[in-house]
């Protein structure tokens, strides 16, 4: 029995670490836990300096306005000055490039699109993975869209286009901003659901394609409501719908594609805050609900209303989820359709 006692204390003491070795597994729990609150004041304390906010658009955009709107007060919140660069070089391609490179602290905040990141990749070697790279963390605006037609053409309601359209293969034209654009996909994939052909005309802007609609050398397209209000206004186009998911305060009267006869569709362009991945959980959280604290004031919602600029309350989660279901849309037109880059 004596025996036994010595060899379970024998055994008790070759399981206890050294003296040293305590010394060295305290040290590196110490340490641990200092990075750890390191990281944590890192983020609690953010901004620290200046936000640099890239727009991935031309100045002076729909998107470009919303940008600075919401920059100007989040600045004046968050206790720093955000200081924009416009960098519009290949559809915003440019500017979600600088992201890689960019140091994942915070303070280096991307306006992106839509186009640039559920659409470009599909089409070019673009270099970066939209659901890898980037972190989603607030969304800043959606520019809420319609389907118009030529004021002679034939049909009153969507029902009505669709049906004109269907008797006439081929007979019927739309257009965009470009091959390849959010435009374009909305289209075909329109198109695909509603079981129509229309021919493609691609423009250089889509200001144009809305002019040439207007004097009849084309016939329909989808395209935002701030752009084509005037031209509705004084009669020289119709709208049919609004594409997104809900009907736009500027033309209440207009339904929604899915209301008017094609369920499951809609298109809406958008713009949000991406941040380089790995920027802190903390960080991407605080930016997100201070620019949904910005975005949710009903006087600045209303003036955005009267701009054809819509804001739409979402968590990071669920800007990523989004990001998501358009990423594999896109993809599918793009394969299905044989869409390829100009």
């Amino acid at each position: 029995m004596h025996e036994d006692f010595e060899m379970n204390i024998a055994r008790s003491t070759a399981r206890r670490p050294s003296r040293g070795r305590r010394a060295v597994i305290a040290a590196g729990l110490a340490g641990g836990a200092t990075l750890a609150l390191g990281a944590r004041a890192q983020s609690t304390d953010w901004p620290t300096r200046p936000l640099a906010i890239t727009v991935g658009l031309q100045a002076g955009t729909g998107s470009d306005i919303a940008v600075r709107t919401v920059a100007e007060r989040l600045g004046a919140i968050l206790g720093q000055p955000a200081v924009i660069e416009n960098l519009p070089g290949a559809g915003g391609v440019l500017a979600a490039q600088r992201a890689l490179k960019s140091a994942a602290d915070g303070h280096a905040l991307f306006a992106l699109s839509n186009g640039t990141l559920t659409v470009a990749p599909h089409l070019s070697k673009v270099g970066y993975d939209p659901e890898k790279d980037f972190v989603p963390a607030a969304f800043i605006s959606g520019f809420p869209s319609v389907l118009i037609v030529s004021k002679d053409f034939p049909a009153q309601t969507l029902r009505e286009f669709i049906d004109v359209v269907r008797r006439n293969p081929g007979k019927y034209s739309y257009g965009t901003g470009g091959v390849g654009s959010v435009q374009h996909l909305a289209m075909e994939s329109f198109k695909a659901m509603a079981g129509i052909d229309l021919v493609h005309v691609p423009y250089k802007g889509s200001l144009q394609a809305t002019v040439d609609i207007a004097s009849g050398q084309i016939h329909t397209m989808f395209n935002g409501i701030s752009t084509v209000l005037p031209y509705l206004k004084n009669g020289q186009v119709r709208a049919l719908a609004a594409s997104g998911d809900a009907r736009i305060a500027l033309a209440p009267e207009v339904p929604t594609v899915q209301e008017a006869g094609v369920p499951g569709f809609t298109y809406e362009p958008w713009t949000g805050f991406y941040l380089p991945a790995g920027t802190p959980r903390p960080i991407v959280e605080r930016l997100n609900a201070t620019v949904r604290r910005i975005t949710s004031d009903p006087e600045f919602r209303a003036k955005w209303g009267t701009q054809g600029i819509a804001a739409k309350d979402m968590s990071a989660d669920q800007m990523a989820a989004m990001l998501r279901a358009e990423n594999a849309v896109h993809r599918k037109v793009i394969a299905d359709k044989g869409i390829k880059g100009e």
